[in-house]
């Protein structure tokens, strides 16, 4: 096989990239934010274009641009290479301090999952994937009995048995519905594309390589295309959390080389409705032997802060993931013993609210 044949068949994140030449604006921007979005329907820069519009409320200057004026020229001229560009941001008259240089990119993977999707043989049917969990459960249960606090495993259990029971009323219920000409949902459809994205990331080593290949690349090609950043700050929604929080950890658990100098401008992190704590202890071989390379301890420490609403499901304050990193080497044992400290991330951290009186939809 040529050599030109064999590089058509390696996946996209993998390849080499041509050599980028910033444009006027990319050399402008000295601070980064970059979002990840979470699971679910995306389109395409629709999450930067949310987190800028964030931004510029605190400025008092609401965001008026169309989806379309995120989309950065590209210049790799490669069609499947990883996103990149960024939106510059222009502060209005008495932010400029505080937003000089300000830049939005966001890291896009919503593609990879839709790509195993569009089989209609790849990922598994909701409440058999969903069966899977609860014997996951069950088999923590039985290793470790009456040793861990942190989750009640049987209740954890019986709770995802109930909600396959649920699922299956409610799709008998649409069937009758549907014979009775009163409507048609595919409820057991939308929950396996929307519960997909989560099989793709926890369970799956080709679809999931492929997007933590992404979030990689991505960081990469970004700093490679605006070469003044010197500040990085990560906002992540949801199964982005995962994404994201893998590909920190991954890069700062190699020795420094030219694809992962990105992490060493990274200063803040944010991580808003995260479901951090469940792959933790239910996808152990997703964080196994990541540990911090030999010579990252000098670095400044990442500041995160966690954001949950007290009515959500999924996302809850991230004390689980917290012992993880401990027992890692990503965090000191103790708050206040001098050590290796990579990130910045305590009890005080963690930023539980309340929107309204009765439980919302997941954040997932």
């Amino acid at each position: 096989m040529s050599l030109s044949a064999i590089q058509s068949t390696v996946a996209p994140e993998t390849r080499h990239e041509e050599k980028v030449v910033p444009t006027p604006e990319d050399l402008e921007i000295t601070q980064l934010v970059v979002a990840v979005h979470g699971i679910g329907n995306q389109f395409r820069y629709s999450t930067v274009q949310a987190v800028t519009c964030r931004f510029a409320t605190y400025c008092r200057r609401p965001i008026t641009q169309p989806l379309g004026a995120f989309h950065p020229a590209k210049l790799i001229t490669k069609p499947d290479s990883p996103e990149l560009g960024a939106y510059l941001f222009e502060p209005p008259a008495g932010f400029e301090k505080d937003f000089s240089g300000f830049g939005f990119a966001e890291v896009f993977w919503a593609d990879i999952p839709e790509r195993a999707a569009a089989t209609k043989n790849t990922t598994e049917e909701s409440k058999a994937w969903a069966q899977t969990i609860v014997e996951r459960v069950r088999m923590l249960d039985q290793s470790s009995p009456g040793k861990s606090d942190l989750i009640d495993y049987k209740k954890a259990s019986a709770v995802v048995e109930e909600m396959i029971g649920t699922i299956k009323v409610l799709e008998n219920l649409l069937f009758i519905a549907n014979k009775a000409g009163l409507f048609e949902f595919n409820l057991g459809q939308l929950l396996t594309d929307f519960l997909g994205d989560v099989q793709i990331v926890a369970d799956f080593k080709d679809y999931g390589g492929d997007i933590f290949r992404r979030f990689a690349n991505t960081m990469n090609n970004l700093v490679r295309r605006m070469p003044n950043v010197e500040k990085i700050y990560i906002v992540a929604h949801s199964e982005g959390t995962v994404v994201s929080f893998k590909g920190l950890v991954t890069a700062l658990a190699d020795q420094k080389n030219p694809n992962n100098e990105w992490v060493d401008k990274v200063k803040g992190y944010m991580t808003i409705g995260s479901p951090l704590n469940k792959h933790i202890v239910m996808w152990p071989k997703l964080w196994q032997d990541l540990k911090p390379a030999p010579g990252r301890s000098s670095r400044d420490p990442i500041v995160w802060r966690n954001y949950y609403d007290f009515g959500d499901p999924v996302g809850f304050d991230l004390q689980i993931t917290r012992d993880w990193m401990k027992d890692n080497g990503w965090l000191p044992k103790n708050e206040t013993k001098e050590g290796a400290r990579f990130f910045q991330f305590g009890n005080d951290d963690d930023c539980g609210f309340t929107r309204l009186s009765l439980s919302g939809k997941g954040s997932q």
